[in-house]
């Protein structure tokens, strides 16, 4: 004898096994529901964070900019791809692609000026770069301008810096020969006394007096 089942219409073991399938079915399409569930969470919680990267870029971005435009002292040199340094109006040091630190035009570093000076520049040597192949128009000085003399060294404490007591020469003494703007040029200085000591020597040692 067949049984049917009433609310499928079919055969009670057929029935069973279509009933089973679709419990089967409805379990697993409930495990995907959740699966989509997480993954549509995973889903926001990615667009979140590409949403801050964004905000981080643009950040970096308009940081970047400020630095390039030297607006924080310092600029990046569109031509060169180097970086300058810019203490204040004009770049006084540059950082090229291959990291060598170099003084940016007119070639020199100013550590202060007349008005804004520092008191000492400690260093264990100087050298003045003085090769030949790096100048333009070399002469000689005359007798009139090597034969200047120098004036007598001054005892002075400073109306700016440390104000401590000082030796050394004062500008608008020194010949035009030693002087550049508001102070003096040490390295012609040195010069012209090392001129006068060799011409010294010379003397001495041909038995001419000095004097």
């Amino acid at each position: 004898m067949r049984y049917i089942d009433g609310e499928t219409g079919l055969e009670k073991q057929q029935a069973e096994k279509v009933k089973n399938l679709l419990a089967a079915l409805e379990a697993e399409n409930s495990l995907l529901r959740e699966r989509i569930t997480l993954l549509e969470s995973e889903n926001q919680a990615l667009r979140d964070r590409v949403a801050l990267l964004e905000q981080e870029n643009t950040a970096l971005n308009a940081r970047l900019s400020a630095v390039e435009s030297g607006s924080l002292g310092v600029r990046k040199d569109a031509s060169t791809s180097s970086v300058e340094l810019i203490p204040l109006d004009m770049p006084a040091m540059r950082l090229t692609e291959d990291g060598r630190l170099m003084p940016a035009q007119p070639n020199t570093i100013i550590l202060g000026d007349q008005e804004n000076y520092l008191n000492d520049v400690i260093t264990a040597n100087v050298t003045v770069a003085s090769s030949i192949g790096s100048k333009d128009t070399v002469g000689e000085l005359s007798d009139e301008e090597l034969s200047v003399s120098l004036p007598r060294p001054r005892r002075f404490t400073r109306r700016e810096g440390r104000r401590e007591e000082e030796i050394g020469f004062l500008a608008e003494e020194l010949p035009a020969i030693c002087r550049r703007g508001r102070g003096y040029d040490l390295k012609a200085v040195v010069a012209v006394l090392a001129y006068k000591v060799a011409r010294l020597e010379a003397r001495l040692q041909s038995g001419v007096s000095p004097l």
